[in-house]
C-alpha cells in the first residue's frame, strides 16, 4: 500500500508529466513487435510433454531476470521507463521551484524537494536510538524482580 504522502507525489508528477507532455509533444511513442514471436519457440520440446517450453523455451534460455525482479517483461520494463521519466521531470521541477511558486510546474517541484529533504532528515543515521533519547532518570530506575 502507498503511503498518503507519497500517493501525493505521484499524483503531482501525473500531473507534471501530463504537463509537460502537452508541452513537449516532440517524443514519438515506442511500440514493440506486433503478434506471435515464433523465434521464443523451442520446437526441440514436444508440445505434450511441456507446453510451456515449446512455445517459450527460446526466450527463457536467452532472457535474463533483472536481479532486483521477480520476473522479465515488457511490463516491468514500461513501470521502470516510466518512474525514470517521472523521476527526470520532478527533479528538473525541484531545480527551478523558487521559494513562492505560482506555477503548477513550481508548486509540484517546490513540494517535491519539500518532501525529499524530509526523507533526508527522517534517514537512520540522523534518527536517535530510544535509549540515548530517555531520561536519566528513568534509565536509572531498577527492575523489578518477579515475585
Amino acid at each position: 500500500m502507498i503511503s498518503k504522502p507519497m500517493a501525493s507525489i505521484v499524483a503531482a508528477a501525473a500531473c507534471l508529466a501530463v504537463n509537460a507532455a502537452g508541452a513537449q509533444g516532440t517524443e514519438k511513442p515506442q511500440y514493440g513487435a506486433w503478434g506471435v514471436d515464433l523465434t521464443a519457440m523451442d520446437p526441440r520440446v514436444k508440445p505434450g510433454d511441456d507446453f510451456n517450453r515449446y512455445a517459450s523455451g527460446a526466450w527463457l534460455a536467452r532472457t535474463e531476470i533483472p536481479s532486483d525482479k521477480p520476473m522479465a517483461s515488457l511490463r516491468f520494463l514500461m513501470s521502470d521507463r516510466t518512474e525514470e521519466r517521472l523521476h527526470g521531470l520532478m527533479e528538473k521541477a525541484a531545480a527551478a521551484a523558487s521559494a513562492q511558486p505560482s506555477t503548477l510546474d513550481g508548486k509540484i517541484g517546490a513540494f517535491y524537494r519539500s518532501f525529499m529533504a524530509k526523507r533526508k532528515s527522517t534517514s537512520s543515521a540522523s534518527v536517535p536510538s530510544p535509549a540515548n533519547s530517555m531520561p536519566s532518570a528513568i534509565r536509572t530506575i531498577g527492575r523489578r524482580s518477579p515475585s
